[in-house]
Protein backbone atom coordinates (compact mmCIF):
# COMPACT_ATOMS: atom_id res chain seq x y z
CA UNK A 1 0.00 0.00 0.00
CA UNK A 2 1.02 3.63 -0.61
CA UNK A 3 2.41 6.00 2.73
CA UNK A 4 0.85 8.65 3.86
CA UNK A 5 2.53 11.46 2.64
CA UNK A 6 0.03 14.14 4.55
CA UNK A 7 -2.52 14.56 6.25
CA UNK A 8 -5.23 16.66 5.04
CA UNK A 9 -8.07 17.90 6.98
CA UNK A 10 -11.44 18.70 5.15
CA UNK A 11 -13.95 20.03 7.79
CA UNK A 12 -13.16 22.13 10.91
CA UNK A 13 -13.67 21.26 14.28
CA UNK A 14 -13.71 22.24 18.11
CA UNK A 15 -10.33 22.24 19.76
CA UNK A 16 -9.69 18.43 20.65
CA UNK A 17 -8.12 17.14 23.61
CA UNK A 18 -4.51 17.36 22.43
CA UNK A 19 -3.59 17.24 18.54
CA UNK A 20 -4.46 18.85 15.41
CA UNK A 21 -7.69 20.13 13.93
CA UNK A 22 -9.30 23.10 11.48
CA UNK A 23 -10.02 26.07 13.44
CA UNK A 24 -11.52 27.50 10.67
CA UNK A 25 -11.66 27.41 6.83
CA UNK A 26 -8.18 26.97 5.71
CA UNK A 27 -7.00 27.69 9.43
CA UNK A 28 -4.55 24.58 11.16
CA UNK A 29 -4.63 25.12 15.09
CA UNK A 30 -3.32 22.48 17.43
CA UNK A 31 -4.41 22.24 20.81
CA UNK A 32 -3.30 20.74 24.39
CA UNK A 33 -5.84 20.08 27.22
CA UNK A 34 -8.75 20.65 24.91
CA UNK A 35 -7.38 24.49 24.29
CA UNK A 36 -5.80 25.79 21.09
CA UNK A 37 -2.31 26.63 21.59
CA UNK A 38 -1.11 27.96 17.93
CA UNK A 39 -2.74 29.05 15.12
CA UNK A 40 -1.30 29.30 11.48
CA UNK A 41 -4.24 30.95 9.11
CA UNK A 42 -5.32 30.96 5.45
CA UNK A 43 -1.80 33.64 4.69
CA UNK A 44 0.31 31.53 6.47
CA UNK A 45 0.64 33.84 9.36
CA UNK A 46 1.34 32.24 13.31
CA UNK A 47 -0.50 32.97 16.14
CA UNK A 48 0.92 31.43 19.81
CA UNK A 49 -1.57 32.02 22.02
CA UNK A 50 -3.99 33.64 19.69
CA UNK A 51 -6.54 32.38 17.36
CA UNK A 52 -6.24 35.45 15.10
CA UNK A 53 -2.83 37.06 14.13
CA UNK A 54 -4.24 39.03 11.91
CA UNK A 55 -5.85 41.40 13.94
CA UNK A 56 -1.80 42.56 14.46
CA UNK A 57 -0.60 45.05 11.90
CA UNK A 58 0.20 43.96 8.50
CA UNK A 59 3.62 44.77 8.53
CA UNK A 60 4.20 42.48 12.13
CA UNK A 61 2.03 39.97 12.22
CA UNK A 62 3.95 36.85 10.52
CA UNK A 63 4.08 35.48 13.97
CA UNK A 64 2.44 36.78 17.21
CA UNK A 65 2.86 35.78 20.69
CA UNK A 66 0.19 36.22 23.25
CA UNK A 67 -3.24 37.99 23.55
CA UNK A 68 -4.88 40.89 24.71
CA UNK A 69 -6.26 38.55 27.72
CA UNK A 70 -2.38 37.59 28.89
CA UNK A 71 -1.09 39.57 31.77
CA UNK A 72 2.38 38.76 30.31
CA UNK A 73 3.75 37.14 27.45
CA UNK A 74 7.12 37.06 25.89
CA UNK A 75 9.90 34.77 24.56
CA UNK A 76 13.25 33.60 25.80
CA UNK A 77 16.45 33.12 23.70
CA UNK A 78 18.69 30.42 25.59
CA UNK A 79 22.62 29.96 24.75
CA UNK A 80 25.35 28.29 26.40
CA UNK A 81 27.02 30.61 28.83
CA UNK A 82 30.03 31.48 26.22
CA UNK A 83 27.36 31.79 23.37
CA UNK A 84 24.94 34.62 22.10
CA UNK A 85 21.58 35.16 21.24
CA UNK A 86 20.18 36.91 18.07
CA UNK A 87 17.42 38.39 16.23
CA UNK A 88 18.52 39.40 12.74
CA UNK A 89 17.17 41.58 10.30
CA UNK A 90 17.43 40.62 6.47
CA UNK A 91 16.93 41.75 2.91
CA UNK A 92 19.05 38.89 1.55
CA UNK A 93 19.74 34.64 1.32
CA UNK A 94 23.32 35.10 1.35
CA UNK A 95 26.15 37.14 2.12
CA UNK A 96 26.89 39.62 5.39
CA UNK A 97 23.51 41.35 4.23
CA UNK A 98 21.43 38.16 6.04
CA UNK A 99 22.49 40.08 9.57
CA UNK A 100 22.09 44.05 7.96
CA UNK A 101 20.42 44.40 11.36
CA UNK A 102 20.89 42.84 14.31
CA UNK A 103 20.13 42.57 18.42
CA UNK A 104 21.59 40.57 20.37
CA UNK A 105 22.92 39.45 23.78
CA UNK A 106 26.51 37.80 24.66
CA UNK A 107 26.85 35.99 27.86
CA UNK A 108 30.56 35.93 28.25
CA UNK A 109 30.49 39.95 28.37
CA UNK A 110 26.46 39.95 29.33
CA UNK A 111 25.96 42.86 26.98
CA UNK A 112 23.22 43.87 25.04
CA UNK A 113 24.16 45.08 21.40
CA UNK A 114 22.55 46.38 18.63
CA UNK A 115 23.43 46.96 15.28
CA UNK A 116 22.44 47.96 11.82
CA UNK A 117 24.53 48.29 8.10
CA UNK A 118 26.17 44.86 9.59
CA UNK A 119 28.09 46.93 12.33
CA UNK A 120 27.91 47.17 16.13
CA UNK A 121 26.19 51.04 16.78
CA UNK A 122 25.10 50.95 20.45
CA UNK A 123 25.78 48.80 23.65
CA UNK A 124 24.70 48.10 26.88
CA UNK A 125 27.15 46.67 29.40
CA UNK A 126 26.40 44.58 32.29
CA UNK A 127 27.02 47.30 34.53
CA UNK A 128 23.90 49.54 32.41
CA UNK A 129 26.28 51.83 31.12
CA UNK A 130 25.26 52.62 27.33
CA UNK A 131 28.03 52.90 24.78
CA UNK A 132 27.25 54.85 21.33
CA UNK A 133 29.71 53.98 19.19
CA UNK A 134 32.08 52.58 21.49
CA UNK A 135 32.26 48.69 23.01
CA UNK A 136 33.34 49.96 26.09
CA UNK A 137 31.47 52.83 27.85
CA UNK A 138 33.31 54.21 30.72
CA UNK A 139 30.10 56.23 32.42
CA UNK A 140 25.86 55.73 31.92
CA UNK A 141 26.04 57.32 28.71
CA UNK A 142 28.80 57.20 26.99
CA UNK A 143 28.94 58.45 23.02
CA UNK A 144 32.13 58.38 21.08
CA UNK A 145 32.91 59.25 17.12
CA UNK A 146 36.43 59.32 15.16
CA UNK A 147 36.61 62.65 13.44
CA UNK A 148 39.90 64.23 12.92
CA UNK A 149 40.85 68.00 13.13
CA UNK A 150 41.70 67.98 9.61
CA UNK A 151 37.93 67.43 8.44
CA UNK A 152 36.05 68.80 11.21
CA UNK A 153 37.09 70.94 14.72
CA UNK A 154 33.72 70.54 16.22
CA UNK A 155 31.73 67.59 15.13
CA UNK A 156 28.31 67.40 16.30
CA UNK A 157 28.08 64.39 18.39
CA UNK A 158 24.77 65.20 20.16
CA UNK A 159 21.75 67.28 18.66
CA UNK A 160 18.70 68.31 20.68
CA UNK A 161 16.17 69.85 18.22
CA UNK A 162 12.71 71.47 19.25
CA UNK A 163 10.53 70.90 16.60
CA UNK A 164 8.75 74.52 16.95
CA UNK A 165 10.52 77.81 17.71
CA UNK A 166 11.16 77.87 21.21
CA UNK A 167 14.50 76.73 23.06
CA UNK A 168 15.05 73.56 24.85
CA UNK A 169 17.44 72.66 27.56
CA UNK A 170 19.66 69.71 29.58
CA UNK A 171 18.42 69.86 33.40
CA UNK A 172 21.02 68.37 35.85
CA UNK A 173 19.51 67.50 39.56
CA UNK A 174 19.64 64.75 41.97
CA UNK A 175 18.20 63.42 44.99
CA UNK A 176 17.76 66.30 47.52
CA UNK A 177 16.28 68.15 44.15
CA UNK A 178 19.70 70.06 43.80
CA UNK A 179 19.37 71.55 40.32
CA UNK A 180 21.52 73.08 37.81
CA UNK A 181 20.74 73.74 34.09
CA UNK A 182 21.99 74.11 30.67
CA UNK A 183 19.69 75.89 28.45
CA UNK A 184 19.36 76.71 24.51
CA UNK A 185 17.24 80.01 24.71
CA UNK A 186 15.46 82.11 21.85
CA UNK A 187 15.59 86.06 22.34
CA UNK A 188 12.00 86.92 21.24
CA UNK A 189 9.08 85.84 19.69
CA UNK A 190 8.47 86.13 15.77
CA UNK A 191 11.67 87.50 13.84
CA UNK A 192 13.59 86.97 16.95
CA UNK A 193 13.41 83.30 17.32
CA UNK A 194 16.41 83.02 15.41
CA UNK A 195 18.60 84.78 17.63
CA UNK A 196 19.61 82.58 20.35
CA UNK A 197 21.46 82.06 23.76
CA UNK A 198 22.88 79.51 26.22
CA UNK A 199 22.04 80.15 29.34
CA UNK A 200 23.52 78.25 32.73
CA UNK A 201 21.23 78.27 35.57
CA UNK A 202 22.51 76.79 39.51
CA UNK A 203 19.96 76.41 41.91
CA UNK A 204 19.73 77.61 45.94
CA UNK A 205 16.97 75.64 47.79
CA UNK A 206 15.62 74.40 45.09
CA UNK A 207 14.58 77.21 43.06
CA UNK A 208 17.15 77.22 39.94
CA UNK A 209 18.20 81.07 38.74
CA UNK A 210 20.17 82.35 35.47
CA UNK A 211 23.82 82.94 36.49
CA UNK A 212 25.34 83.29 33.32
CA UNK A 213 24.33 83.31 29.84
CA UNK A 214 26.34 84.22 26.17
CA UNK A 215 23.41 86.33 24.03
CA UNK A 216 23.14 85.67 20.55
CA UNK A 217 26.28 88.38 19.87
CA UNK A 218 28.89 86.79 22.23
CA UNK A 219 28.57 89.00 25.06
CA UNK A 220 28.83 87.44 28.13
CA UNK A 221 26.28 88.52 31.43
CA UNK A 222 27.21 87.20 34.70
CA UNK A 223 23.84 88.35 37.01
CA UNK A 224 22.20 89.54 34.02
CA UNK A 225 20.31 88.11 31.17
CA UNK A 226 20.83 91.27 29.25
CA UNK A 227 24.76 91.64 28.57
CA UNK A 228 25.10 95.31 26.95
CA UNK A 229 29.76 94.87 26.47
CA UNK A 230 31.06 91.73 25.98
CA UNK A 231 31.58 90.63 29.46
CA UNK A 232 28.77 92.47 31.73
CA UNK A 233 29.04 91.29 35.57
CA UNK A 234 25.87 92.30 37.38
CA UNK A 235 25.74 92.69 41.37
CA UNK A 236 22.93 94.09 43.20
CA UNK A 237 24.90 94.42 46.26
CA UNK A 238 26.10 97.80 46.65
CA UNK A 239 30.07 97.84 47.54
CA UNK A 240 30.72 94.74 46.53
CA UNK A 241 33.48 92.36 44.91
CA UNK A 242 32.89 91.44 40.99
CA UNK A 243 35.83 90.58 40.40
CA UNK A 244 38.37 88.06 42.79
CA UNK A 245 42.13 87.11 41.71
CA UNK A 246 43.95 84.75 44.20
CA UNK A 247 46.92 82.30 43.94
CA UNK A 248 46.42 78.49 44.78
CA UNK A 249 49.00 78.38 47.28
CA UNK A 250 47.12 81.24 49.40
CA UNK A 251 43.49 80.95 47.54
CA UNK A 252 41.44 81.84 51.10
CA UNK A 253 43.88 84.21 52.55
CA UNK A 254 45.24 86.51 49.92
CA UNK A 255 43.65 88.31 47.14
CA UNK A 256 43.15 91.14 44.44
CA UNK A 257 40.26 92.56 43.58
CA UNK A 258 37.62 94.71 41.58
CA UNK A 259 34.87 96.36 43.26
CA UNK A 260 31.82 98.60 42.63
CA UNK A 261 30.15 100.99 44.63
CA UNK A 262 26.99 103.52 44.03
CA UNK A 263 24.62 104.86 45.75
CA UNK A 264 22.00 104.90 43.01
CA UNK A 265 23.36 108.22 41.74
CA UNK A 266 25.38 108.36 38.47
CA UNK A 267 27.80 111.19 40.10
CA UNK A 268 28.49 108.80 42.77
CA UNK A 269 29.89 105.60 41.23
CA UNK A 270 33.22 104.41 42.29
CA UNK A 271 35.24 101.76 40.72
CA UNK A 272 37.87 99.73 43.76
CA UNK A 273 41.10 98.00 43.02
CA UNK A 274 41.91 96.43 46.24
CA UNK A 275 43.49 93.54 48.15
CA UNK A 276 42.33 90.99 50.13
CA UNK A 277 44.62 89.85 53.60
CA UNK A 278 43.11 86.98 55.72
CA UNK A 279 39.72 88.06 56.06
CA UNK A 280 40.31 91.98 55.82
CA UNK A 281 39.63 93.61 52.25
CA UNK A 282 41.87 96.75 51.87
CA UNK A 283 41.00 99.42 48.77
CA UNK A 284 44.21 100.55 47.38
CA UNK A 285 42.89 101.92 44.22
CA UNK A 286 39.58 103.80 43.38
CA UNK A 287 37.92 105.85 40.79
CA UNK A 288 35.27 108.29 41.38
CA UNK A 289 32.80 109.50 38.84
CA UNK A 290 31.86 112.18 40.95
CA UNK A 291 35.20 114.08 41.39
CA UNK A 292 36.39 111.85 38.41
CA UNK A 293 39.32 111.68 40.68
CA UNK A 294 41.78 108.62 41.48
CA UNK A 295 42.21 107.58 45.22
CA UNK A 296 45.06 105.54 46.70
CA UNK A 297 43.87 104.43 49.75
CA UNK A 298 41.13 106.52 49.95
CA UNK A 299 37.66 107.43 47.86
Amino acid sequence: SDLVQALNFTGTASAPANGAFLSATNTLALATNSAQRLTIDSSGRVGIGTDNPAAQLDAANNLVIGSTSDADSGITLVSTTSGQSLIHFSDATSGNARYDGFLGYEQTGRFLKFGTAQAERMRIDSSGNLGIGTVSPAATLHVEKTVAASSDLDSTFLLLKNASDGGSAIEFINSVNGKAKLSFGVEGTGASTDETFIGFSTSLNTTLSEAMRIDSSGNVGIGTTSPTDLVDILNTTDNSRVLRLSHPSTPTAAAGFLGFNSDGSTNNNVVTLGVQYSSSYYNVLNLKRSTQAVGIGTV
